[in-house]
């Protein structure tokens, strides 16, 4: 079995994998936005793939707001709840 050591090297070494495969996936990402963009269009079809780029609405709470404007109300409908972090540093 892995020494607590082993596993947290084991780790470090995945999460730098993944951090480069993000950064090599946002790059494609961009170089994909830029070829929609470019064609005019906002969706295309890929062999097997559709790739799409466009707007869409989300409607968000405001809760700044309603705390600066509404505090009481904003405090009776507030939940705590615990969260675990894990990190290896």
């Amino acid at each position: 079995m892995a020494t607590i050591t082993e596993m947290a090297k084991g780790y470090r070494t995945i999460q730098a994998l993944i951090k480069q495969y993000e950064a090599d996936a946002e790059k494609l990402r961009q170089a994909m936005i830029s070829y929609l963009q470019e064609a005019g269009e906002n969706e295309v079809k890929a062999d097997v793939f559709t790739v799409k780029y466009a707007p869409y609405e989300v409607t968000r709470l405001d809760t700044a707001a309603l705390r600066s404007d509404l505090p009481e109300i904003t405090d009776r409908y507030m939940v705590k709840s615990e969260q675990w972090r894990f990190m290896v540093a």
